[in-house]
């Protein structure tokens, strides 16, 4: 409880570990069962797993780090962890998604961080990942699609606002995908560039609810 980790450089074995940790159980920075931690000016780079990864988590700042070239993805937050920040990152070419919401988070905003050609998508929001605000990122060139909603085992991520973000270039079928059983989907005001030709901006399954897309560019 109420702990700062600033201004380190993590760098990894990739080349030599033989052992991918799982987000959910580590990473280059770890945090679990933390109440006010703030995670600043750190740079996690080659490690074999997540970059940073936070668990079961009360009021977490994640500022102005920079995380790449990890095999998994960049920011894991899950396992029901509220109130959290993410905001300033540099996270790049790392292998899976760039920011990874797992399980049951809810109630973080995330904001002005430069996601990158990541292996998976830019940002991927699962199963109860509800009421988050994403604002003004910038997401470009990541391997599948930039946000990405991820389809609903039992119960959909719900109440998220995506605004004023920069979505451009990425992979998978649109820029911006929703799967069905999802409800209170706000897009707004965001600039969405389709990586290909015939590609979507939005793409958006049957069986939604409230789904809206307001001046977008």
């Amino acid at each position: 409880q109420d702990v700062s980790i600033e201004g380190l450089a993590l760098d990894g074995n990739k080349a030599q570990e033989t052992f991918a940790l799982n987000g959910c159980r580590g990473g280059g920075v770890f945090l679990l069962g933390c109440r006010r931690v703030a995670v600043r000016d750190i740079e996690v780079r080659n490690f074999r797993g997540d970059g940073i990864s936070f668990q079961q988590n009360v009021d977490i700042v994640v500022e102005r780090c920079h995380v790449h070239h990890n095999t998994g993805g960049g920011v894991h937050p899950g396992s029901g962890t509220v109130r959290y920040v993410m905001a300033g990152n540099r996270i790049h070419d790392n292998g899976a998604s760039g920011i990874f919401y797992c399980l049951r988070t809810m109630h973080s905003i995330c904001r002005d961080n430069d996601i990158r050609g990541n292996g998976g998508p830019g940002i991927s929001i699962g199963e109860r990942d509800s009421d988050h605000l994403v604002l003004d990122n910038t997401i470009h060139g990541n391997g599948q699609p930039g946000i990405d909603f991820r389809k609903p085992g039992r119960r959909s991520g719900d109440r998220v606002i995506l605004r004023g973000n920069r979505i451009s270039g990425n992979g998978g079928k649109g820029e911006i995908v929703v799967p069905a059983r999802l409800e209170d989907i706000l897009v707004e005001g965001n600039t969405i560039t389709p990586g290909k030709a015939h590609r979507p901006a939005l793409y958006v399954k049957a069986g939604c609810r409230r789904v809206n897309f307001v001046g977008n560019t």
